[in-house]
């Protein structure tokens, strides 16, 4: 048997986060927030955290939703908000005028939950820009 000139090295991903400046404690909050955030924190909410919840066995693939039926208990809205399906979206505008109507029409017929505060707050985040520090994690044996 031939030894290995150079040991077997695992690495792990992790993919970093930036909090912006803007967060929603309620859901007139979070309709001033998606009108006013970076196209970057849509994308993070939407099609990067697919990556992370598509395993999941409850819940909903993307932030808006979870955070709708987790702090908000707001479980009619948090399944408005999954049922925007993102692979049918080729612009983040297209995407963020759907997800602002969905929770205008909510807060529509239910104002008396549009300043109600909920159990967190939405924080909007981010990918870090690409000039932006990462450092690989090696995994020591």
């Amino acid at each position: 048997m031939n030894a290995a000139e150079t040991h077997f090295e695992f690495f792990t991903v992790a993919y970093l986060t930036r909090i912006g400046n803007q967060s929603a404690g309620n859901l007139e909050e979070l309709l001033t927030g998606l009108e006013q955030c970076s196209d970057a924190s849509i994308f993070h909410h939407t099609f990067q955290t697919l990556s992370s919840h598509h395993f999941l066995t409850e819940g909903f693939s993307n932030d808006f939703a979870q955070w709708a039926l987790a702090e908000a208990n707001r479980d009619a809205l948090a399944e408005q908000f999954a049922a925007l399906d993102i692979r049918d979206y080729t612009s983040i505008a297209a995407l963020r005028a759907d997800l602002c109507r969905v929770l205008r029409d909510f807060i529509d017929a239910f104002p008396q939950f549009s300043r109600q505060e909920a159990l967190g707050p939405f924080l909007f985040l981010r990918k870090p820009r690409s000039n932006d520090a990462l450092f690989p994690h090696r995994i020591q044996p």
